[in-house]
């Protein structure tokens, strides 16, 4: 399933969205990183979630974790 859902846990909002969505909002990122023109040597992840988006960056923008 393609559709963003949302849901409340603890009065926070949470988005869910499937692994398609997900590849495809990583591109869309990385072709605003890129059309920025700005230098970038590395990239770090923030731990606890942001070290999966990271990787995937990392991936697409060839360029090394930090």
């Amino acid at each position: 399933m393609d559709i963003i859902s949302k849901t409340t846990n603890h009065n926070r909002k949470q988005f869910k969205i499937s692994e398609r969505v997900f590849r495809l909002l990583m591109i869309e990122l990385s072709l605003m990183i890129k059309e920025s023109n700005k230098q970038y040597n590395s990239l770090y992840g923030i731990p606890r979630g942001g070290q999966v988006i990271a990787v995937y960056l990392s991936h697409l923008l060839n360029l090394p974790i930090v």
